[in-house]
């Protein structure tokens, strides 16, 4: 192939069309991320309410059970030292 030849095939302007592709696909996936932390921040607010909700409740509080089901270590489970068995064999003692 000749060096005319090579000229005339239209390269630039497919190099062109991917740069202008990859440039949008890079937008999108930006703008995704973007959604997903505004959203994250949303439930993560959400969250907090409800967590707030159940300590600051009467029937509830810091030290039930149902804090303590959430994942959350209670006030008195913090205060005796215990650490709550995380492979879930309730027979063996913690190391």
């Amino acid at each position: 192939m000749s060096q005319e030849e090579w000229k005339r095939i239209p390269v630039k302007k497919a190099i062109g069309k991917g740069e202008l592709k990859l440039d949008q696909l890079r937008g999108a996936v930006s703008g995704a991320i973007v959604r997903r932390k505004v959203e994250d921040q949303k439930v993560r607010k959400l969250t907090n309410r409800a967590i707030n909700g159940i300590k600051a409740s009467s029937r509830f509080g810091p030290d039930s059970d149902l804090y303590r089901r959430l994942g959350y270590v209670t006030d008195i489970e913090r205060s005796s030292g215990l650490k709550p068995d995380t492979a879930g064999d309730r027979t063996s003692p913690n190391p």
